[in-house]
């Protein structure tokens, strides 16, 4: 579990106790003052240093093998450690019943690229995976499986929502939800591949806040009418 922005161990600082400190990681400034170690970390909005490209910089290494507060580089090899042990996330995975009107339909109407095709298992460029259903349920080890379950679905935008109309009218699609527009103004429609797992697809936020303001809007009213922070407004313009 990481503990500090340097590699430091705080659950083994001998000053812990004595400053009520609660790690580096939980406290707006360090005890000691300012750190520019922490200071850089958290400005590039990193864990810890050994998750930043440029580990081991030229500043944390002197103060990993500074004299005095130095602990001879074993805070980097601690970096090291959480860097190698924290989760990567990598896809998505979804079951189907049949792998090749599944391949049809995310190539097809969504458009993905196939990165790898192993028969049974399928990885599509944008990080997601289609799973044979008998493989998957042969890896779990049970026959507990239900599709069109619609507790989560897979979520895409476009930038022309009507183009995307008529190019799903010609693949049949079936429609969860046909298009209809959201609270905060955005187009969007579900829709089920052919296995039942859920499907949005919405319009570019880009769009969604262009139209507000190509309108005549001011993005204050923007945001009040899409019912978010100006700061978001200013973002997607």
């Amino acid at each position: 579990m990481m503990e500090s922005r340097c590699g430091i161990l705080c659950s083994a600082c001998e000053y812990r106790e004595q400053m009520h400190c609660a790690g580096c990681a939980n406290i707006k400034e360090p005890f000691w003052g300012a750190c520019k170690i922490k200071t850089c970390c958290e400005g590039r909005k990193l864990p810890h240093c050994g998750e930043c490209p440029q580990f081991p910089c030229a500043n944390l290494k002197a103060f990993a093998y500074d004299k005095e507060q130095g602990d001879d580089g074993k805070r980097l090899e601690q970096c090291q450690a959480w860097q190698k042990a924290a989760p990567r996330y990598r896809t998505t995975l979804v079951a189907v019943a049949d792998m090749a009107r599944a391949k049809a339909f995310y190539t097809g109407l969504l458009g993905l690229t196939i990165v790898e095709d192993i028969g049974a298992n399928v990885t599509l460029a944008g990080g997601i995976t289609l799973q044979e259903l008998g493989s998957w349920k042969g890896l779990l080890g049970t026959d507990a499986v239900t599709l069109r379950h619609h507790a989560g679905e897979l979520y895409f935008e476009v930038q022309d929502m009507d183009a995307f109309v008529a190019h799903a009218a010609q693949f049949g699609v079936d429609y969860f939800q046909p298009l209809n527009e959201a609270p905060w103004g955005q187009r969007l429609l579900r829709l089920n591949d052919p296995d039942g797992n859920l499907i949005e697809v919405g319009e570019d936020m880009h769009i969604v806040t262009r139209r507000f303001l190509d309108s005549g809007m001011s993005v204050e009213q923007a945001a009040q009418r899409m019912g978010v922070p100006a700061a978001y407004v200013e973002a997607y313009r």
